[in-house]
C-alpha cells in the first residue's frame, strides 16, 4: 500500500512539476483509551488559534519553530 502511494506520488510530481511528501503515522495503544476520555469530556483540545486555509505555510511554520501552546486548526470554508 505505501509503496504504490510512494510511486503515484512521484509521478504525480513528474507530471505536475511540485514535489509530494508523505506522512506516516502509527496508531497507538491506548488510542481507544484516549478516544473514550474525549467524548465523554475528560480530555478536551487546547486550541492555540485558529487561522485560514490561505495561512497554511505560516500555521507549518509556526508549528516547526514550536512556537504554539496547543492545537493549531487551519479552518476550511464549506
Amino acid at each position: 500500500m505505501r509503496l504504490g502511494l510512494a510511486i503515484w506520488g512521484r509521478l504525480l510530481g513528474r507530471v505536475t512539476g511540485r514535489r509530494f511528501r508523505m506522512l506516516w503515522l502509527k496508531v497507538n495503544r491506548s488510542t481507544s483509551a484516549v478516544a473514550t476520555l474525549a467524548e465523554v469530556g475528560v480530555l478536551k483540545p487546547y486550541i492555540d488559534c485558529v487561522l485560514p486555509l490561505t495561512e497554511t505555510t505560516f500555521a507549518m511554520k509556526r508549528f516547526g519553530a514550536a512556537q504554539h501552546r496547543g492545537k493549531i486548526v487551519i479552518g476550511v470554508a464549506e
